[in-house]
């Protein structure tokens, strides 16, 4: 069994993508998303509707890089505190 460094390292765990379970509750809300989509590109000029993408993709990086930042942030958070454990183990263990 590799280690988690090991399965890191070899790409096998991703930390920055989740997969969605594939749930009926999650399927009806991508079909509601596409239903609204299809809505608006046919409702709007073709222009708006680009900008609306555009606008969706600028929203989509900034949760991108929020999450990134959590990530981040909860990973050091992490170390920090296995720091502090592994240094009362040793005051404990003498």
């Amino acid at each position: 069994m590799k280690s988690l460094l090991e399965a890191l390292y070899a790409g096998e765990i991703t930390p920055w993508q989740s997969a969605l379970p594939k749930t009926d509750e999650h399927k009806a809300l991508l079909k509601k998303i596409e239903n609204e989509e299809h809505y608006f590109s046919e409702k709007m000029s073709s222009d708006d509707y680009k900008r609306v993408q555009s606008l969706e993709d600028l929203l989509t990086l900034a949760d991108h890089l929020e999450t990134a930042d959590i990530y981040a942030r909860g990973f050091a958070l992490g170390t920090l505190l296995m720091q502090e454990v592994m240094a009362l183990r040793e005051r404990l263990m003498q």
